[in-house]
């Protein structure tokens, strides 16, 4: 139920790391478990560069839980730019599968491709207050409608800018891309298909 985490440490600047060719793997558990893989900077000492490439997180946090658990399969945080996710595998972890900046400080151009995400607790991709990103070439599935997911393959928070949604395969979820606030957002050539109904229930 751990993860790896690039970051700088006792004031020491960290940049240009790869992680590649790991696999890794939690219990599950809804009490145990980190995010897979993160990556983030902090104040003076800014991240730049960092690739994942060809890993697979799974089992992080408890994707079936109706509660919130945001355990996930990878994250970029705040003070961090040039950040490439790669051809990586997620799946069945308790948040997302990719979480870019949810503090959003000085965080900036980030690429996701050619990855495959599905069966996640929450979405494949969540953009928060990341600038400059690409989503690209990536398959999402298999998303279910949870306490802090409406069902969404891949989603755009807290209006960041210039996003760009790439010719992804979305199927099996409920939403496929939803932007809840966002400047200069692009969706293109993107298969959106075999989606899920969401039923609503009413009682006389």
């Amino acid at each position: 139920d751990k993860g790896i985490s690039a970051r700088p440490y006792h004031g020491v600047q960290t940049d240009h790391i790869m992680v590649r060719n790991s696999t890794i793997t939690g219990s599950g558990s809804l009490d145990t478990g980190t995010t897979g893989i993160s990556a983030g900077g902090g104040a003076g000492l800014q991240f730049e560069g960092f690739i994942a490439y060809n890993n697979t997180v799974s089992y992080m946090g408890d994707s079936e839980v109706a509660i919130e658990n945001d355990r996930h399969a990878m994250t970029a945080g705040s003070y961090i730019n040039d950040v490439w996710h790669l051809y990586n595998t997620t799946h069945h972890n308790g948040g997302d599968g990719v979480q870019y900046s949810h503090g959003g400080v000085n965080a900036h151009h980030f690429y996701y491709g050619g990855n495959t995400s599905h069966d996640e607790g929450e979405n494949c991709v969540d953009i928060k207050k990341a600038n400059d990103v690409i989503i690209s070439d990536n398959t999402c599935y298999n998303i279910e409608p949870s306490a802090s997911s409406q069902g969404e393959c891949m989603v755009v928070h807290y209006n960041p800018s210039r996003i760009w949604f790439i010719n992804n395969d979305i199927s099996e979820c409920v939403l496929g891309i939803i932007s809840s606030g966002a400047s200069d957002l692009h969706v293109v050539g993107n298969n959106i298909h075999g989606m899920k109904e969401k039923s609503t229930e009413k009682h006389s």
